[in-house]
C-alpha cells in the first residue's frame, strides 16, 4: 500500500514538472530571449524574420495596451477607493457627532431651562432636599413652640375667665343682696313716711 501511494506520488511530482517544462515562456522577455536564441547570425548582426519581429511588435503593443488598460483601471478604481474612503469619512464624522450628541444627551438634561450634567442635578436634587428638611424641622420646631405657647395662653384664658365669672356671679350676687337691702330700707322709710304722716 505505501508502495502505490509513493508511485503515485513520484508519479504526479514527475507530470507536473514535464508540464512546466512544456509550457513555452510567452512572457516578452521569454518570446524576445527566443527570437534571440532562434535567429541567425551574420557577422555581429542578427537576421530575423521580419514576422517574428512583428509578431514580437504585436505582443509588445498588446502588452503595454494591456498594461495601460490596468493602470486606467487602476486609477479608476483609485478614484473610487478614494470617493468610497471620503463617504465612508463623511458618514463617520456624521456618526462621531451623532454619538457626541447622545452622550451629551446621556450625560446632560435640562432642568429649568437650564442644561446641567446628571451628577450636578443628583447633587442639586440632594441640596434641595436637605434644605427642604431642615426648613421642615424649624417649622415643626416654631409650630411646637408657638402651640406650647397657644396652650397655656388658652389655658390661662379659661383660668382667667373662670375667675371672672367667679368674681361676676360674686359681684351679681352682691348687687342683688345690695339691691334687697337698698329695697327694705326703702320699704322701711316709707313705712317710716307712712307712720309719720299718719300721726301728724
Amino acid at each position: 500500500m505505501k508502495k502505490i501511494g509513493l508511485a503515485f506520488l513520484f508519479l504526479a511530482a514527475t507530470c507536473s514538472i514535464l508540464g512546466q517544462e512544456a509550457k513555452p515562456d510567452n512572457s516578452l522577455k521569454g518570446q524576445f530571449d527566443e527570437i534571440k536564441s532562434t535567429s541567425n547570425n551574420y557577422q555581429d548582426f542578427k537576421v530575423i524574420k521580419e514576422t517574428t519581429l512583428d509578431a514580437f511588435w504585436k505582443s509588445v503593443r498588446d502588452s503595454l495596451a494591456l498594461d495601460r488598460a490596468t493602470v486606467l483601471n487602476n486609477d479608476q478604481e483609485t478614484a473610487a477607493l478614494k470617493s468610497e474612503v471620503a463617504s465612508l469619512q463623511d458618514q463617520l464624522a456624521k456618526r462621531d457627532g451623532e454619538l457626541n450628541n447622545q452622550t451629551h444627551e446621556i450625560e446632560h438634561m435640562d432642568f429649568l431651562g437650564i442644561a446641567l450634567t446628571k451628577s450636578t442635578y443628583v447633587a442639586l436634587t440632594w441640596i434641595l432636599i436637605f434644605t427642604l428638611l431642615i426648613v421642615a424641622i424649624v417649622l415643626y420646631i416654631r409650630y411646637n413652640s408657638a402651640h406650647r405657647v397657644t396652650v397655656n395662653t388658652k389655658r390661662e384664658y379659661d383660668t382667667l375667665q373662670s375667675e371672672f365669672d367667679v368674681h361676676r356671679q360674686r359681684t351679681r350676687e352682691s348687687e342683688t343682696k345690695l339691691k334687697r337691702d337698698l329695697q327694705t330700707e326703702l320699704n322701711r322709710v316709707e313705712e317710716l313716711k307712712g307712720m309719720i304722716g299718719g300721726d301728724a
